[in-house]
């Protein structure tokens, strides 16, 4: 599915209005009216949309309501529970605290420390992957330098490999580059097709895949006898641009998770180390699914550990490791067993949400069909992603993904 100016917004199942917005005749206080609804999560980015734009927008909610109502019900128990969770964890990881000072060495608190910090998004992705990285080199366990380690850590590799390209394509002897060896093209006289094709060399958008594009490139350059290893600022630049478009996502968290275990697996001296360490990250994912923040690849990982990470659980083996150490164990007063029922309504909670994926495919399909129109722009939060590109795929239906990148 394309743009276009029809559009049906999720948070609803019927048609919307976005006209009952326009209270003023003067456009600057709607805008400002709808602004100020978004901020307040009464109103959706579509809807804004709506409002603001010059030309008329249809929206369409594309909601399974009583699935979408019973999602939002299980959401607002769940965040009920919210002082108790955090009176858990709290206590949790005061013990926690207690024994990591008690049994790591320092590059293990280290890890830890970093660890933390990058599961509550105080670090960026790629200042955490440098840091493994630079810790698996000394240790001699990987590199992500060493293109051999793309059958292990394919995206990993990539994203170091951007790292270190990113200087090097940004200055301006990539584009003098470009226009010399678009001017060596156009000097063997090219096609008006090979010449759309060569007109693209300086635009990071090629109206295909990188890989696709600089194989055609490399095809011509090799038909007319031009040699682009005389371009090594293009080629890196090509380079770049295949390897930004051919990360996956999908695959970060377990490649992560792969260099954590062999760091520790490395590092750890006593398997006291690893039952802390195991139970501080089941902490950290267990704090993201109960705040409803999981990615899908995440959900998959609690899923299959999901009676090892159980409250009760975590805390049955902090206070063994507790007593076995010296260290005082947790105080905890609340109610661990309604902890664990309420594990069970947060995954409650995320089977619906999977659920309506299906749903907003079959009811876009359906007003499509009514509408008589062969593209629309779907708007769905980011966890729905992955299962409507699924199903999409699964229905041999073209899509694009548009994702907002905030800084």
């Amino acid at each position: 599915m394309g743009l276009g100016l029809k559009g049906p917004d999720i948070h609803a199942a019927s048609k919307l209005d976005p006209s009952i917005f326009a209270i003023s005749y003067l456009k600057e206080a709607n805008q400002k009216l709808a602004d100020f609804l978004m901020r307040q999560g009464r109103l959706s980015g579509a809807e804004a949309f709506a409002i603001d734009s010059e030309n008329p927008v249809e929206l369409y909610g594309v909601e399974d309501a009583t699935l979408y109502i019973e999602n939002l019900k299980t959401f607002r128990s769940v965040y009920s529970h919210q002082k108790e969770l955090d009176a858990y964890f709290g206590e949790m990881r005061l013990v926690a605290k207690d024994l990591r000072v008690k049994l790591l060495n320092e590059e293990l608190l280290d890890l830890v420390r970093k660890m933390e910090e990058y599961s509550r998004e105080k670090i960026e992705l790629l200042d955490y992957v440098l840091y493994l990285n630079a810790l698996a080199e000394k240790h001699e366990v990987a590199s992500l330098k060493d293109l051999t380690e793309l059958n292990r850590f394919p995206n990993l590799v990539r994203i170091v490999r951007l790292h270190d390209l990113e200087k090097e394509v940004g200055d301006k002897s990539v584009k003098q580059e470009a226009g010399a060896l678009k001017q060596a093209f156009l000097d063997k006289g090219v096609t008006a097709e090979e010449k759309a094709l060569v007109e693209k060399l300086e635009d990071p958008k090629k109206g295909m895949k990188p890989r696709a594009y600089f194989k055609k490139i490399g095809a011509l350059a090799d038909l007319l006898g031009i040699d682009l290893l005389l371009y090594p600022k293009m080629r890196k630049f090509s380079e770049f641009l295949i390897l930004q478009d051919e990360i996956e996502h999908r695959g970060l968290f377990g490649e992560v998770s792969l260099l954590e275990k062999l760091l520790q697996k490395k590092l750890f001296k006593t398997k006291e180390e690893q039952f802390l360490v195991d139970l501080i990250k089941g902490m950290e994912l267990l704090t993201q699914y109960f705040k409803l923040e999981m990615n899908r690849e995440k959900l998959a990982f609690v899923m299959k550990r999901y009676e090892k990470i159980k409250p009760s659980i975590i805390r049955k083996r902090l206070d063994y490791l507790a007593n076995q150490c010296g260290v005082k164990p947790s105080d905890y007063q609340g109610d661990v067993g309604a902890l664990d029922k309420l594990m069970d309504d947060v995954e409650y909670f995320y089977r619906i949400v999977i659920e309506r994926d299906s749903h907003f495919i079959n009811n876009v399909m359906d007003r499509m069909k009514e509408s008589r129109t062969d593209r629309t722009v779907l708007i769905t939060g980011g966890f729905h992603t992955d299962g409507v590109t699924r199903l999409l795929r699964k229905d041999n239906k073209s899509y694009i993904v548009v994702i907002p990148r905030i800084d």
